[in-house]
C-alpha cells in the first residue's frame, strides 16, 4: 500500500502541473517483462536526452552486437541534446528498450493544450519545431506506448527493475507494477504510481539532504499542508531510500543527475548528467567524441552502497 502521506505529496505537489491527468499507457503496455538474454549481454543507460551520437560511440567501444545484445534505458530519451529526433529511429530497434520519462510525457501531452506545449518548449522541446508534423505524430505514437516500468530477468536468476524516477514509498516492486497496470485499467483513479514513476524525487532527495531541504521548501511554497512537510522532515533517509525488493535485486532509475553510477539501498541511480557534462544546454552542440556512460547487468547487480552513506555526502 502506498504510504498515505506520500500519496498526498504526489497529489498536491503534482496537482498544480497541467499534465497531471496523464496521457496513460494501456494496461498491456504499462509494464514490460523481458526474459533473460541467453545469447548476449544486457547494458543499461541513464537519461539520453538526445545524445544518440555519444551513445553510438559507447556501443562501438564495448563491441555491442545488435544481433544478441540489448540496451535498456531509464527514459528521457529526448530534449536538450542535439539528436532528439533520432529517438524514433532507435525505438524501432528490436534490441533497444526504454521506460517513459517526464520528457516523453511532456511531449506526448503537448498536443492537449497550449500550456502543456509551452511547458515542453521551456524544458528542451524546441527541437521539435522543425520536425515535419507526420514525423512528430509518429514519434509521439511511439512514446505513448513506452512502459512505466521494465522487469529484466538476468541469466544468473536475478531480476533488475527499471523505472524513470522512483517507486512510491510503501510499495514493493511487484505491488508497484500491479498498481501501474490498475491505474491504466481504471483511468478514473488518481495515477499516483504513474506520476511517481515519471516525476518522483522523494527517495533521492532524502539521500541528498540539501536536496531534501529544497524539496520541503518547494512543497511549502506550493501550499502543501504543514503536517505533510513535517512528515518529510521527520523521515529517516535510510528508511526512505530502499525500494522494497519483492522480486527484484535492484531498481535502476534516472531523472535526477548524480556524479557517477551509485546505489543506495535497493536503488541504483544511473543518470550521470551526461547532457550537462557534454556541454549541451537547451539543445547546444556537443563536444566531440564524448562517450555515454553504460553499465552491464552484472556490474549493476554488483553495485554496492557507498561506504559512508551520509545524506550530505551521498550525491
Amino acid at each position: 500500500m502506498i504510504d498515505v502521506t506520500y500519496n498526498q505529496i504526489i497529489q498536491e505537489a503534482l496537482g498544480s502541473f497541467p499534465g497531471n491527468t496523464l496521457d496513460r499507457a494501456t494496461p498491456e503496455s504499462a509494464v514490460l517483462d523481458l526474459e533473460a538474454n541467453e545469447r548476449g549481454r544486457d547494458f543499461f543507460a541513464g537519461d539520453v536526452h538526445g545524445h544518440f551520437g555519444d551513445l553510438e560511440r559507447s556501443l562501438d567501444l564495448i563491441g555491442f552486437d545488435s544481433s544478441k545484445d540489448r540496451l535498456i534505458c531509464v527514459g528521457d530519451l529526448i530534449d536538450r541534446g542535439p539528436d532528439s529526433e533520432r529517438s524514433l529511429e532507435w525505438l524501432r530497434h528490436d534490441w533497444f528498450f526504454s521506460v517513459r520519462g517526464n520528457h516523453e510525457q511532456m511531449a506526448i501531452e503537448s498536443a492537449l493544450d497550449g500550456s502543456l506545449l509551452r511547458i515542453w518548449m521551456l524544458n528542451g522541446g524546441g527541437w521539435a519545431d522543425g520536425l515535419p508534423e507526420r514525423c512528430l505524430d509518429s514519434l509521439k505514437g511511439q512514446l505513448s506506448v513506452l512502459p512505466y516500468a521494465i522487469s529484466v530477468k538476468t541469466t544468473c536468476g536475478q531480476t533488475i527493475g527499471v523505472t524513470h524516477a522512483e517507486v512510491p514509498i510503501g510499495l514493493t516492486w511487484q505491488a508497484f507494477c500491479d498498481t501501474l497496470r490498475e491505474e491504466a485499467l481504471y483511468p478514473e483513479r488518481y495515477p499516483v504510481a504513474q506520476l511517481s514513476a515519471i516525476w518522483g524525487r522523494i527517495r533521492i532527495s532524502a539521500i541528498k539532504r540539501d536536496g531534501f531541504e529544497r524539496l520541503v521548501r518547494k512543497l511549502e511554497g506550493l501550499g502543501i499542508a504543514p503536517e505533510v512537510t513535517d512528515w518529510l522532515v521527520r523521515q529517516d533517509p535510510a528508511k526512505i531510500t530502499p525500494a522494497p525488493k519483492s522480486g527484484i535485486r535492484v531498481c535502476a532509475v534516472g531523472h535526477t543527475p548524480v556524479p557517477e553510477f551509485v546505489r543506495h539501498g535497493d536503488v541504483a541511480y544511473l543518470d550521470t548528467g551526461h547532457t550537462w557534462k557534454a556541454g549541451a544546454s537547451q539543445g547546444a552542440a556537443l563536444q566531440a567524441n564524448t562517450a555515454f556512460p553504460l553499465i552491464d547487468a552484472q556490474e549493476l547487480l554488483s553495485l554496492e552502497d557507498p561506504p559512508s552513506c551520509s545524506a550530505q555526502e551521498a550525491c
